[in-house]
């Protein structure tokens, strides 16, 4: 088969020259000697194009591989922008499937209503850069209840009742296992404190989690599929994670250990040093009114104190995905 080597006109073609573009990047991985092109001059010291350039520039070429593995990462592990070959090479790889959940909830007048769910979503995006994963578009519509304010008078709160997201969980669940996942992770900030127990946002989508799974086996075996004697294993396999019911699993964005050390609050300290680390456009303490018990504590918030969550954040939500 005759090698290809691009023409130096190839290399002149109008492209998108903006530094950084994923085209600027491909074509300096070109110029580079990612691939063979013109071979060099017989008289020239350094090549003028070619497979042996890279010798020259090692440094450079390692970024530009780097960075053209994030531009090609960030549109490929969304779920919304992924082609149906994409999602088989995922399900194949069993790639983790994660869906942010939250609510819209008055987190007082110094930050946004978004902030249980943003949380999710802003340790999603740093984990996506490390970790082979699918994100799910976030869900914000969770019961955010009217127990800190009414909505009334732009307080802006959004409640939708459990049962209500628990039709929709099952049906979004049931779609996931029919697509071929079977390694999907619910994480969830809001209102888990005591996650055990659990609140009505992460009950409804727990219970969700496992009408799904049932419905789904109950389709694919048949009325008596746990009781076969293939199941034999069913109670190593559980408590491996490796049984039909781990498939779906929902998890407080923040653990037990870290809650001690970092208890949650509404809107106070840890709320707001977590914004600030997570995502500082999200509060301004310049808003902040003394009349609110529960978020009187957000005077001491502080980007150190939030940097130091966020770390050990980032280390607990990366072992859960990589299996860990």
């Amino acid at each position: 088969m005759k090698e290809f080597y691009p023409s130096r006109a190839f290399l002149r073609e109008p492209q998108d020259q903006t530094t950084g573009s994923k085209a600027w990047v491909e074509r300096s991985l070109l110029f580079y000697g990612i691939y063979p092109l013109i071979p060099q001059s017989p008289n020239s010291s350094i090549p003028q194009f070619g497979a042996n350039r890279h010798r020259y520039y090692p440094k450079k070429l390692t970024h530009l591989k780097s960075k053209l593995r994030d531009l090609n990462r960030e549109s490929f592990m969304r779920f919304e922008l992924m082609f149906p070959d994409q999602i088989r090479h995922a399900i194949k790889e069993h790639w983790p499937v994660v869906l942010p959940l939250g609510v819209l909830e008055y987190h007082g007048e110094h930050s946004v209503m978004g902030v249980d769910t943003l949380l999710v979503v802003k340790t999603m995006e740093l984990l996506e850069k490390e970790i082979d994963m699918i994100i799910l578009p976030p869900f914000y519509y969770g019961a955010a209840s009217y127990v800190v304010e009414s909505p009334e008078d732009g307080k802006g709160s959004i409640h939708v009742p459990s049962e209500v997201l628990n039709t929709l969980g099952r049906h979004l669940f049931a779609g996931l296992l029919r697509t071929g996942f079977t390694n999907i992770h619910g994480f969830i900030h809001h209102q888990s404190e005591n996650f055990i127990a659990g609140m009505p946002t992460d009950l409804a989508f727990k219970l969700a989690a496992r009408q799904a799974t049932f419905d789904f086996l109950e389709k694919q075996r048949g009325e008596d599929w746990w009781g076969r004697d293939e199941m034999e294993n069913y109670y190593s396999d559980h408590e491996a994670q490796s049984d039909p019911f781990s498939w779906i699993r929902l998890h407080p964005l923040l653990n037990a250990e870290i809650q001690k050390e970092f208890p949650i609050d509404h809107t106070g300290k840890q709320e707001m040093s977590l914004m600030m680390a997570f995502c500082p456009d999200g509060v301004d303490m310049d808003k902040y009114k003394d009349d609110k018990w529960y978020s009187r504590s957000a005077i001491d918030a502080n980007l150190a104190y939030g940097n130091a969550a966020k770390d050990k954040i980032l280390k607990s939500v990366k072992m859960i995905l990589s299996g860990g």
